[in-house]
């Protein structure tokens, strides 16, 4: 993504888009705020994955799904589902993977 960015800032900034910018009427200044919007962006997107793949309820799911299939698998939370009502719950799908097989089981808690 951050590639898609500075390409994006290499175009915008060549003297030839300059040119066709300003004989439109728009401003040829170089974009560094939208630059730097659209790193702030990856940064605050990455942060929040990071949270949600790690988090608690990430974890609790991790967990569920270790105890019902074992240590011979990998496991990845793919989908999660909270509520706030406690007769709901919780549940999430994970998927488990080793060299050979990949499943992906659903989790409730």
């Amino acid at each position: 993504m951050l590639s898609t960015i500075g390409f994006v800032y290499s175009i915008l900034s060549s003297e030839r888009s300059k040119l066709l910018l300003e004989s439109e009427g728009f401003s040829a200044r170089v974009p560094y705020r939208s630059v730097t919007l659209g790193i702030g962006l990856v940064f605050v997107v990455s942060v929040a994955i990071y949270l949600v793949q790690n988090g608690s309820v990430a974890t609790k799911a991790k967990q569920i799904a270790h105890a019902q299939l074992g240590d011979k698998y990998s496991y990845h939370v793919t989908k999660i589902f909270t509520s706030d009502s406690e007769r709901v719950g919780s549940a999430a799908v994970v998927g488990a993977y080793n060299e050979s097989e990949l499943k992906q089981i659903q989790v409730h808690w």
